[in-house]
């Protein structure tokens, strides 16, 4: 699992990769995640370029954990 460093209250993200022709990035990927009454800032989940392709190559499944700093209680 991918740990993004920060200190804060932590939230657990799965990513699926589709295993389709050309399925795969090796771009940056973020999240930004939404509560009833607020948002986070946009969080990249690799900020590492050499590991993205481990975690979004095709049919891949990636784990990692973002922290934020104010809770954004129910996540949709």
């Amino acid at each position: 699992m991918n740990e993004i460093s920060a200190v804060g209250i932590p939230y657990e993200i799965t990513t699926y990769t589709s295993d389709v022709r050309g399925a795969g990035t090796e771009a940056d990927v973020y999240v930004v995640l939404y509560g009833r009454d607020m948002c986070t800032s946009q969080k990249s989940l690799c900020p590492n370029k050499n590991d993205r392709k481990k975690y979004f190559n095709k049919g891949e499944v990636g784990k990692f954990v973002v922290e934020v700093i104010v809770c954004v209680c129910d996540v949709t």
